[in-house]
């Protein structure tokens, strides 16, 4: 598992994927903070963050797996986020309903990004070695 950030060294489209994810992960919490949660235990909040956070961590640290989970993430908020935005567009709230428009775009934005062949190629040859070229044998 890749545990080191180098974002500089990485090509455009790595840097926006992590950087419409971490957005999108930082509006997520605006909203399920601010509008959502009621009552909710402590425990709620920092299993949110901390699945955000490594999320982005994970992914920014270009790890394979990571990568793959995170678009099976980013497809399921998106989902959420397009029915709350009818919700809201239907209700007539419609600062709620550009909201959640926004959330969902920064994770459409940000799985675009990581399905990019120049993404894609990047993550699968960062940090290969020697050994993962060898033939099988």
């Amino acid at each position: 598992m890749n545990t080191t950030i180098q974002f500089k060294e990485y090509p455009k489209s790595v840097k926006l994927a992590i950087l419409f994810l971490i957005l999108g992960w930082g509006l997520h919490y605006v909203f399920y903070f601010k509008f959502l949660m009621g009552d909710e235990t402590v425990r709620i909040i920092y299993l949110q963050v901390g699945i955000g956070t490594a999320i982005c961590y994970l992914v920014a640290s270009i790890n394979r797996w990571a990568k793959v989970m995170c678009i099976f993430f980013n497809l399921g908020i998106i989902v959420l986020y397009l029915l709350l935005f009818a919700v809201y567009l239907q209700t007539g709230k419609q600062a709620l309903s550009a909201f959640t428009l926004t959330v969902a775009l920064l994770f459409c934005l940000a799985t675009y990004s990581l399905l990019r062949k120049e993404t894609r190629d990047y993550f699968n040859v960062y940090n290969m070695t020697e050994d993962d070229n060898a033939p099988a044998g």
